[in-house]
Parts: C-alpha cells; sequence; structure tokens
C-alpha cells in the first residue's frame, strides 16, 4: 500500500522490534548504496503499548520539534523515510486480549501522526507482523493456534489504520510492506532460499537464530524484498 513512492533519504529513522547488529535495517543501508545516516530508536523486547512512548520522547531530545519557520532541523523532513516494524511483541503478550490489539495498533498509528505534525515527518513505512505461529517458540509450546489469531488482528488492524493515516496525512508518502508475507514465503520453500526443509522449524539453524528472532541470512532477504518493493513504487 503506498500514495507516493518513498524518495532517497539523507536519514532513516527506525523503530524496530531489534537491535541486532545484524537485522534488516543494517542489511537494508548495505543493500540501497547511498549516503543516507540510519537512526535507530529501537529497544530490545519492547511493546508498542509499553515502550512507543519512550522511544518517541528519545527521539524528540535528539531532534527536537519544529516550533517555527525559522527554526533550523537537523535532518530533512522531505527526504527522511520513518520505519516502524513493532508488534511481534505485543502479540507475545499474554496480559493482552487478542480484541485489544487494535487499540494498540491505534497508538502506533497515533505515533507516527505525532511525527507528522510536530517533526515534519513525510515518509513512512510500516512493517506488519511475521508469521509468529511458526516460529520455534510457538511450535514447541502448541500456541500456533492462538498466535495466527492475534498476527491476523494485528496486521488486519494495521491495514486499516494505515489506510486511515494515509487519508488523514495527505502531504506525505505511507507505505506499507508485508514481512509476514516475505517470512512465510521462505518457510513454505525453504530450498528455493538455500535452506533446507529441517530449518523450517529448527532452533538454531539456517531460518531461525533462536527460538523466536530470523537468523541474520532471512533478514537479508527481508531487506532485498523491501528494497525492491520501495524502489518499484518510485
Amino acid at each position: 500500500m503506498a500514495r507516493r513512492a518513498i524518495t532517497a533519504n539523507n536519514h532513516r529513522l527506525v523503530y524496530s522490534l531489534s537491535v541486532h547488529p545484524s537485522t534488516w535495517v543494517t542489511h537494508l543501508s548495505r543493500k540501497s548504496c547511498c549516503t543516507s545516516q540510519t537512526r535507530s530508536f529501537a529497544v530490545n523486547g519492547a511493546t508498542t503499548a509499553e515502550d512507543l512512548s519512550g522511544q518517541l520522547a528519545r527521539f524528540f531530545v535528539e531532534f527536537p520539534p519544529k516550533v517555527s519557520s525559522s527554526t533550523t532541523q537537523t535532518f530533512i523532513a522531505d527526504s527522511t523515510t520513518y520505519f516502524f516494524f513493532l508488534g511481534s511483541n505485543d502479540c507475545g503478550q499474554t496480559d493482552t486480549e487478542t480484541d485489544e490489539l487494535d487499540s494498540v495498533v491505534e497508538t502506533l498509528l497515533d505515533g507516527a501522526h505525532s511525527l507528522y505534525t510536530k517533526a515534519g515527518a513525510r515518509n513512512f513505512v510500516f512493517l506488519d507482523v511475521a508469521p509468529m505461529d511458526r516460529t520455534p517458540i510457538a511450535i514447541a509450546t502448541a500456541s500456533e493456534k492462538r498466535m495466527i489469531e492475534r498476527t491476523t488482528a494485528w496486521n488486519d488492524a494495521l491495514e486499516n489504520r494505515v489506510q486511515e493515516l494515509a487519508t488523514e496525512t495527505p502531504r506525505a508518502s505511507v507505505f506499507l510492506f508485508s514481512a509476514n508475507a516475505v517470512l512465510s514465503a521462505v518457510l513454505d520453500d525453504p530450498e528455493e532460499y538455500d535452506f533446507t526443509s529441517d530449518d523450517v522449524e529448527m532452533e538454531g539453524g539456517a531460518i531461525w537464530e533462536d527460538e523466536l528472532h530470523p537468523t541474520s541470512e532471512v533478514h537479508s532477504i527481508l531487506a532485498d524484498r523491501l528494497l525492491q518493493a520501495l524502489l518499484k513504487g518510485r
């Protein structure tokens, strides 16, 4: 989903689910072959409900809101892209009911709208939640059905809310990318991506670094597909 192409950037500002040094963030920066700066405000294990406000607060400390036309910004709003990849930890929590996830997604989009109004943000990329039901921990704990329900609820709500944001922010480019589709493709046909069928459910294998997180190789595939989608949208 995109109303306008995301252009080349002088900054990438990332609100990500991981701070691992070999995630899609580092792969994307390398593959894009440009001189852009990347700033990550990620917190390992963070949730939207409990931690996004703190991430935004740190952003506004580093990049204070523009209060007037004479205020100098340290980055160019029109050529800065804001990436949001949250939700996995929200879906994995047990203290939030599935039907409450829509309000959590609303919190995420409220944060993006705050950047639009206070920081002059104009380029947004949202990534949906990967197939959590196919992680080794979901399989080991027989929680696949619950995770399908929660992931589906999150991703459906995200699609709806992103569409609303695109309508409400006529000066912005809003793009929704499916990390779920990318990882599902890898798990459905691992040999196509130089993995084996054993890797599909194996913790510590070539696909899953641990019981929950994909390996750097999978993050590289995700970055490839994301970059292709962004370039295609130009």
